[in-house]
């Protein structure tokens, strides 16, 4: 093909495929790609990545010198005649506080680290809690559409056989209000599903259109989630530990600010008759009232002992939460066992045999009614059990190793 319209060509369908983008076609969403654009987009992750950026400076920051001092001075300085003096001054501070303050930062450096990694996880299992609750609710609104098909034409039979005198005026009141119910649920699962999809685009920070995934709702896949070895408090205690090792680092730089400052100088001038007088200095500067320093310390092991007892007291909190959650997924499973094993056959048998006795005008509409709902209302409970698995399961993937 010419190479002009093989170029025409290739722009014709990157325009193409432009175009279907911004035309509002409805991508298919898997939890995976949530997630991956979530993070892409999230403005709390990349703000933890800057703060990274920012610690590694500071490491070379600890090694910032005061400016040098340079003077000159020309004049009649030690005698009638004009001389002139020049003077070179560089305060190097306390060797040991740039040190100790490098290995803070060092360690800073270490928690910023962690923090980014919890910032991922939390926001992965956010998107995936909100996922899976838009999916559920994508569900529970099919559900409550397919049971409003089983009643289409009630209020219509209602109100005939109430015309032919085959029913009282409660009978039809009853089976118009349930018609009327349904279909109110309709517009409330209807309003609740826009609600879940706007709050998943939210935390994905995108406008997407975006579809729920084909196949009906599933379990979420954890893995060894009857394993409690599996699961650990180290991802949110590694942070308080690092955390409590910065605040020892902090005493540490407070104290080096004992140890002497040092400085050095050259100096040259010029005294008539003679020219070409120079030398060197050096010295030492030492704090003679500690007061306020002492102060400092203090605080900074006032500091150090509350991130002790946050450690302390979130390692136990986190280890009690983990087995809470390992007993709810255990809970809701069991629940999941039963309705498959028993009650959604229940429920499906509930539904086959009341429309054949119903076309068979073995029972009256009220009744059909009645044992409709009751077949759905096992359905949706499912549903919801399967959300309240999922939602657990998701909790408890955060503290997996």
């Amino acid at each position: 093909m010419n190479p002009v319209k093989l170029f025409f060509s290739i722009s014709l369908l990157l325009i193409f495929a432009d175009l279907i983008s911004q035309s509002g076609v409805s991508v298919p969403l898997k939890p995976e790609t949530a997630v991956e654009i979530a993070i892409k987009n999230n403005p709390q992750i990349k703000h933890a990545e800057l703060l990274i950026k920012k610690s590694e400076l500071s490491r070379t920051a600890a090694w910032e010198f005061q400016p040098a001092e340079f003077s000159y001075s020309y004049g009649q300085l030690y005698s009638p005649v004009n001389d002139r003096y020049m003077h070179i001054h560089q305060h190097f501070g306390s060797l040991l506080t740039h040190i100790q303050q490098g290995k803070m930062a060092k360690k800073q450096v270490s928690l910023n680290l962690c923090d980014l990694e919890i910032q991922k996880r939390s926001l992965t299992a956010q998107v995936k809690s909100a996922f899976y609750f838009w999916w559920f609710a994508y569900e529970k609104l099919n559900l409550v559409k397919e049971e409003a098909s089983y009643l289409n034409d009630i209020q219509r039979i209602a109100e005939l056989r109430y015309s032919l005198g085959e029913t009282g005026e409660i009978e039809k009141l009853n089976a118009i209000a349930k018609s009327a119910e349904i279909f109110n649920l309709i517009n409330i699962y209807s309003d609740e599903l826009l609600i879940a999809e706007n709050k998943l685009k939210q935390i994905m920070a995108t406008d997407l259109d975006i579809t729920p995934p084909a196949e009906e709702l599933s379990l979420y896949k954890i893995e060894k989630q009857y394993d409690t070895s599996y699961y650990s408090t180290a991802l949110i205690t590694n942070y308080y530990k690092k955390s409590y090792e910065v605040s020892k680092a902090a005493i540490n730089a407070e104290r080096a600010h004992f140890f002497p400052e040092f400085f050095a100088g050259y100096f040259y001038q010029d005294i008539y008759p003679e020219k070409g007088f120079y030398g060197w200095q050096a010295g030492i500067s030492i704090p003679l009232l500690p007061f306020g320093q002492s102060a400092k310390i203090r605080q900074a092991k006032i500091n150090a002992e509350i991130a002790l007892n946050q450690l302390e007291y979130v390692e136990f909190s986190t280890t009690k939460t983990i087995e809470n959650l390992i007993v709810e997924l255990n809970k809701y499973f069991r629940q999941i066992d039963y309705y498959n094993r028993i009650a959604l056959q229940q429920a499906d048998e509930i539904l086959r045999n009341a429309e054949l006795h119903f076309k068979k005008e073995n029972i009256e509409y009220f009744e059909y009614i009645k044992h409709i709902s009751s077949a759905y209302e096992i359905k949706l409970k499912y549903l919801e059990t399967i959300n309240n698995y999922n939602q657990t399961a998701i909790q408890l993937e955060f503290y997996a190793d």
